[in-house]
C-alpha cells in the first residue's frame, strides 16, 4: 500500500533465497552415471524467443508486428526438435502422448480462470466498493491461505480424477456468489469466492503435478515440469488480456458479472476435458 503494487514481487527476494540455500544444503547430490546428455541451447533460445514475443503482444496489443518473430521462431524451433538426436523438447514423444498434453491444456484452463480472478477481482474491490489496495490485499489473503489448508489436506491423496473434479466443482462456486455481488453489502462476504477459489486452484494444480509424474517420460522429466509452468504463466497472461477486454469500460459490476461467466465457463470446460480423459482413472490406483 505505502510503495506501489509493483513492490509485491520483492516478496521473491527473500523467498527464493531461502530456498536456494535451503536447497544447496540439503539437497541429496547425485551425480547421474554415464555420459551426460548434450545441452540443446539453440532450442532452447529459440523456445524462449518464440514465448517471449509472443507474451509481449499478449500483454501489449499494438506491438502485434511481433507476431512475425513468435511466427519465425517458432517453425525454426520445430524444425531444429525434430531433427535434433537430444532435443530440448521430444515433439514427437510429445506428440502420441495425448494424456500429459491434456494435464497441460487443463493447467492453462485453469490458470486462466485463477488468475482472471486474481486481477480482476481486486479492482472491483477497489474501484466500485471503495476499499483501499492494503484491504483489497487482505480480502484475498483467505484465497492462499485456503489453498494451504487444501494442498495440507488433499496433498498425500494419489488419485487424480477424482481430485480435478472436487477441483472443478469447488472453482464453480464462485460464479453464482460473483453474480449476486452488486454495488452495496458487507464486506465479509467477499471473502467467500477468494477461499473457493483458492483452494479449488491448489487441489487441481497438486493433481496436474501427480499426473505429469505418471504421465512424463521419466528421461524428460525436468522438461516436462518446466513446461507445467509455462502453461501455468501462459494462462496468467492470458487471464490479464482477457481482464483488459472485460474492464474495458472500468471495474464496475457489470464486469465482475462478466468475469464471473467466463470463469464459469472455463472451469466447466475444464471439467469436460476431465471427465472425457479416460486415462485418468488409472492414476493413483493401487496395483
Amino acid at each position: 500500500d505505502l510503495a506501489g503494487w509493483r513492490a509485491v514481487f520483492a516478496v521473491n527476494v527473500p523467498l527464493g533465497a531461502a530456498v536456494f540455500f535451503t536447497g544447496y544444503r540439503y539437497l541429496p547430490r547425485i551425480i547421474p552415471a554415464g555420459p551426460r546428455p548434450a545441452f540443446d541451447l539453440p532450442g532452447m533460445v529459440l523456445f524462449a524467443l518464440s514465448l517471449t514475443s509472443l507474451l509481449v503482444v499478449l500483454m501489449t496489443p499494438q506491438w502485434w508486428p511481433l507476431l512475425a518473430i513468435t511466427v519465425a521462431a517458432m517453425v525454426l524451433f520445430v524444425r531444429r526438435e525434430l531433427r535434433h538426436g537430444e532435443p530440448f523438447l521430444d515433439l514427437r514423444a510429445a506428440g502420441t502422448n495425448v494424456a500429459l498434453s491434456l494435464t497441460f491444456l487443463r493447467t492453462l484452463l485453469v490458470s486462466v480462470a485463477f488468475y482472471a480472478f486474481i486481477y480482476g477481482y481486486p479492482q472491483w474491490v477497489q474501484h466500485t466498493r471503495g476499499l483501499s489496495p492494503a484491504a483489497s490485499g487482505l480480502i484475498l489473503l483467505p484465497a492462499f491461505l485456503a489453498a494451504i489448508a487444501a494442498s495440507a489436506v488433499t496433498g498425500s491423496s494419489p488419485v487424480v480424477r477424482k481430485k480435478l473434479i472436487v477441483a472443478m466443482i469447488v472453482l464453480c462456486a464462485p460464479t453464482p456468489l460473483l453474480l449476486t455481488l452488486g454495488d452495496t453489502g458487507p464486506v465479509w462476504v467477499l471473502v467467500i469466492p477468494c477461499v473457493f477459489m483458492g483452494a479449488g486452484q491448489a487441489i487441481a494444480h497438486l493433481a496436474n503435478q501427480t499426473a505429469l509424474q505418471h504421465q512424463a517420460d521419466p528421461a524428460r522429466m525436468g522438461s516436462s515440469a518446466g513446461l507445467l509452468r509455462t502453461f501455468t504463466h501462459l494462462g496468467a497472461v492470458l487471464s490479464a488480456t482477457v481482464n483488459a477486454a472485460l474492464f474495458a469500460g472500468g471495474a464496475v459490476t457489470s464486469a465482475l458479472h462478466g468475469l464471473a461467466w467466463f470463469m464459469g465457463g472455463t472451469v466447466v470446460a475444464t471439467l469436460v476435458v476431465v471427465i472425457t480423459d479416460r486415462s485418468l482413472a488409472r492414476l493413483g490406483r493401487r496395483p
